[in-house]
């Protein structure tokens, strides 16, 4: 292999774009082209910034569905820190109504009023989906008197600054 000087690879000359390519880097791009491209791209990124994900596969949804019961029987067993972990696993992998609803609650059971409020809050941000079951259906409806309740049981603090100038 003949040797090359580092300066031999950086010339203008190395750098150059093969002759297939001029001709196709010259050629003007019709507005019309860059418009639908544009437009084409913001479509995808809105639908995934509406949904905040895309929907969960098969197999996370499985996985998702045997954390929450694992969750239910630790809960109901006594072991609520436990079940937090199971239910915040579930809601990772698959965000549901339902899932959130028993996070939400176990929350509320450790004492993070917060956390529980705000979990609540998050079902009305759950896209709905064309396949929701009943019970998702009823765990939107008792979200929202659930972080009402937690609203009232939050401190609030109110801060009022007299004296200055306007």
């Amino acid at each position: 292999m003949p040797k090359t000087s580092f300066r031999a690879l950086f010339t203008r000359r190395s750098l150059r774009r093969p002759a297939a390519l001029e001709s196709i880097a010259r050629r003007p791009v019709h507005p019309a082209f860059l418009l639908a491209a544009a437009v084409a791209l913001a479509g995808v990124l809105s639908a995934e910034v509406a949904f905040g994900q895309s929907q969960p596969s098969s197999s996370d949804i499985a996985h998702a569905r045997e954390l929450f019961n694992q969750g239910l029987h630790q809960r109901d067993d006594g072991d609520v820190k436990g079940a937090l972990e199971k239910f915040k696993g579930a809601y990772t992998l698959a965000q549901t109504p339902l899932t959130a609803l028993e996070l939400g609650r176990t929350y509320m059971q450790l004492g993070k009023l917060v956390e529980a409020r705000e979990t609540f809050l998050s079902i009305a941000r759950i896209p709905v989906w064309p396949e929701e079951t009943a019970r998702s259906r009823a765990a939107r409806n008792q979200s929202a008197p659930l972080a009402d309740e937690l609203r009232m049981r939050l401190a609030n603090l109110t801060i009022r600054i007299r004296g200055l100038m306007r």
